[in-house]
Parts: structure tokens; C-alpha cells; sequence
């Protein structure tokens, strides 16, 4: 993949938020990002059902065009995408093809189903030597669609790594992580180790992960979020968060979108006015003082029923707790 290329001719990873024209409908966004904060969202028109595939180098409704240097070397190509292209029932399948351009001529090198997929995935390509330009062009699309671009890269290898997804091989991974943070930080108790893993990520939008992002071993170690462990809901209208990294100095929190006075604020605990009635999950949103903002869900108990004692636990069966307990006390 391209992140991985030694010898890069071209990494594009939108980060510096500068682009020039490279195709109609195609900005630099931060709805979605494959790596940092930053992707190219390609806003991809409806192709006409009889329009096919014929050959490289035809006229096209949704096209975009990279320069290359010039290079007598053998490189590839590599890119990541997230596909909200909707498939209906005319049996068109939205593709991608891939060009590259070489004395005045057009050539085919590949293709990729862009069907919506909702999910970042990652292919590459061997180039030919001493091209110009590479093409994309997307046909098959039946409704308007949006195809999400990140880490466009050319380069002399792609690399000996590769993404794959699955708990086999972030099970390995976190684990190795916990080793290493563990050696690092031989006086911490592996209740805060636990918390830098859940801390250390690189958020990313819709992750199905109760830490909400990736992997990032650097924000692990040097400045990970905050963790929220749980709520506690005292008698006088106050509610205590107890967690990690909130900060020495003061920031912001709130409940479901609407701010809650804070009244003390501690690097693990955090008071707060609240007198409201909401009760069950509620997203909590903090925000430290150095700007940094993470969200969770937590339990927000009644003190008159609080039969619920729990730890921190994925949004999913903290659903599952919810559904148990409607069940259980009907």
C-alpha cells in the first residue's frame, strides 16, 4: 500500500488541504478519512445504463487525472477507498477503471468494484515505465453516488504490508501494543495501560470499536484521549466521571449535545452539576483543555433505582444491558 512505499514518486494524503484540478465534482473533505483528518470526496454523476466500458481513453462522465513523473523504473500504484455508491436491480456494477497515459495513447491497467461497501479498502496496481498521466473513471453508477479517496501513492514498491481487517489480526497487534506501552511504562498499573490502548487511537468516523478509532501507538504514548470508565450519580444533583488523561486544567463536557456546569476537575475525576432527568445511555462529550475531544456513551442512572453496577464495556452489549434490563424489570 502506499503508506508503506519506499522511494515515493507521488503520496497524496490530503493533510495540507491543498489540491488543484484533477477532475469536476472532487474536493478535499474531513467527513471520512482513511489516515489523518483529511480525504478526497468524488462526487460521482449517473452514467447512462447502455453506456459501457469500450476501451481506454474514451469520454467520460466521471473522470479524474493525476500527472506523473516520468520514470524509467517500474512503479506502482496504490490507493484506499470508501464507496457509498448504491447498487440497484439493473445489474450495472459501479466500477473503477485505472489508465495510465504513454506517447499520446491511453492504456487499461486495471479496475475496482466501487459498489457501497462502507468500508475503507485498499488495492494498487503495477504501472507501466515512462507514463505521464493516470486516469479513473467510474461508470455503472446508477444513482448519484460519493466514492472517498486516501493515500493515493506511486512508488517503487508497495510495500510488505498490507491491511486486512478481522479480530485475528488486531488481537495480535493490541496485545503487542500493550507489550510495548507495558516496557515504557513499567510503574503503571495495567488498568492504565488498558486505558492508553483505548486512549491511543486515530478516531475515524462510524468505528465499530468501543475506542472509536485505530491503532496510533505515538498518541498512545505521548498524549492519549480521554477515557470516561463510568458515571456516578449522587443525591444532590451532582454526577462524578471517573476515568484517564481529562487533564490537570479544566475543559468542557456535555450531555447528549447541551453543556453541564462543571464544578471540579482533576486528571481522573470530573464533577458536574447536573439536574436533569435524563436517564439510560447518554453520549458524553469531553473536551480538554488543550482542545483535544473525545465521545462515549455511559450509563445515566435514576439514584432511587441504580441496580446497575458495570465497567467499561463496547457500545454494543452495553445495548444488549439496556435491552436486558427493560425485560428483567417490566
Amino acid at each position: 500500500m502506499p503508506e508503506f512505499s519506499n522511494q515515493n514518486v507521488i503520496r497524496l494524503g490530503f493533510e495540507d488541504n491543498k489540491l488543484g484540478f484533477i477532475g469536476e465534482n472532487i474536493t478535499i473533505t474531513d467527513e471520512v478519512a482513511f489516515e489523518g483528518k483529511h480525504a478526497l470526496a468524488w462526487q460521482l454523476n449517473v452514467t447512462p445504463n447502455d453506456m459501457q466500458y469500450e476501451g481506454a481513453g474514451q469520454n467520460a462522465i466521471n473522470s479524474m487525472t493525476l500527472e506523473v513523473p516520468a520514470s524509467q523504473e517500474e512503479k506502482y500504484l496504490g490507493l484506499s477507498f470508501w464507496s457509498q455508491c448504491p447498487i440497484n436491480d439493473t445489474g450495472l456494477i459501479p466500477t473503477c477503471y485505472v489508465e495510465s497515459y504513454k506517447n499520446g495513447t491511453w492504456e487499461n491497467i486495471g479496475s475496482f468494484n466501487i459498489g457501497a461497501n462502507n468500508y475503507w479498502t485498499s488495492v494498487s496496481f503495477k504501472l507501466p515505465v515512462d507514463i505521464d498521466k493516470i486516469r479513473l473513471v467510474a461508470l455503472g453508477i446508477t444513482e448519484v453516488g460519493k466514492l472517498y479517496l486516501d493515500d493515493i501513492g506511486i512508488g517503487a514498491s508497495i510495500g510488505k504490508y498490507c491491511y486486512l481487517q478481522g479480530t485475528s489480526m488486531s488481537a495480535a497487534l493490541v496485545s503487542g501494543e500493550v507489550a510495548m506501552l507495558s516496557r515504557l511504562f513499567p510503574n503503571e498499573e495495567l488498568a492504565k495501560i488498558r486505558d492508553r490502548v483505548i486512549g491511543g487511537v486515530n478516531h475515524i468516523d462510524a468505528a465499530p470499536v468501543s475506542s472509536g478509532g485505530r491503532v496510533d501507538m505515538k498518541r498512545a504514548v505521548e498524549n492519549p484521549y480521554a477515557v470516561m470508565h463510568k458515571l456516578i450519580r449522587g443525591d444532590n444533583g451532582n454526577i462524578k466521571i471517573i476515568g484517564q488523561f481529562f487533564g490537570i486544567n479544566p475543559g468542557t463536557i456535555g450531555l447528549n449535545g447541551e453543556a453541564i456546569d462543571v464544578m471540579a476537575w482533576t486528571d481522573t475525576e470530573i464533577t458536574a452539576k447536573y439536574t436533569g432527568d435524563f436517564t439510560g445511555l447518554g453520549e458524553f462529550s469531553l473536551t480538554r483543555y488543550d482542545g483535544e475531544t473525545t465521545s462515549q456513551l455511559l450509563m445515566v442512572e435514576n439514584k432511587a433505582y441504580s441496580f446497575i453496577k458495570h465497567t467499561p464495556m463496547p457500545i454494543a452489549l452495553s445495548h444488549m444491558a439496556v435491552a436486558y434490563m427493560i425485560i428483567r424489570f417490566m
